[in-house]
C-alpha cells in the first residue's frame, strides 16, 4: 500500500474518533461474547478426557452471543423430552450448534469442535 492512501485512512479514521459522532455499530462486526469451554474425548454425553488421538472441545455461550445466534437459527424445535416447559429451543439441520431460551428470557448456546479435524460435531444432547 502507498504512503498517500495509508495517510488517506489513517487521517479518516483520526477525523471520525474526534468528530464525537458515535461510530455505528453492524451486526456484522466483531463483539464481546461470555464463552465456556471444555475439552473432551469420545462423545457427548458420554465424555473422557481428551486424549492425542481424539481430543474436542464445547464452547458454551451465554448472553447477548447466545441470544444473537438464537434469533438467527430459525424456527423454534419441539424438545419437550429434553427441556421444561415454555423453553425453547432452535439448532441447525444437523444439531451441530444447539441454542435454547429459559422460560426467564435466559439463553445458551453449545458449539462442539473436533481439535483433530476442524469438524463440528452435535453440542448438546438430551
Amino acid at each position: 500500500m502507498n504512503r498517500a492512501v495509508l495517510a488517506g485512512i489513517l487521517t479518516s479514521c483520526a477525523t471520525a474518533v474526534h468528530s464525537g459522532e458515535p461510530i455505528t455499530q453492524h451486526e456484522s462486526d466483531p463483539k464481546k461474547a461470555t464463552v465456556e469451554y471444555r475439552l473432551y474425548s469420545g462423545t457427548i454425553p458420554d465424555t473422557d478426557e481428551p486424549t492425542e488421538a481424539d481430543a474436542k472441545v464445547v464452547l458454551g455461550l451465554t448472553g447477548r452471543a447466545a441470544k444473537d445466534l438464537f434469533n438467527h437459527l430459525g424456527r423454534d424445535r419441539r424438545y419437550e423430552a429434553c427441556v421444561g416447559r415454555g423453553v425453547r429451543v432452535r439448532h441447525t439441520p444437523n444439531h451441530k450448534v444447539t441454542c435454547l431460551r429459559s422460560t426467564k428470557g435466559e439463553y445458551q448456546c453449545s458449539i462442539s469442535v473436533d481439535l483433530k479435524t476442524g469438524e463440528t460435531d452435535v453440542g448438546m444432547v438430551c
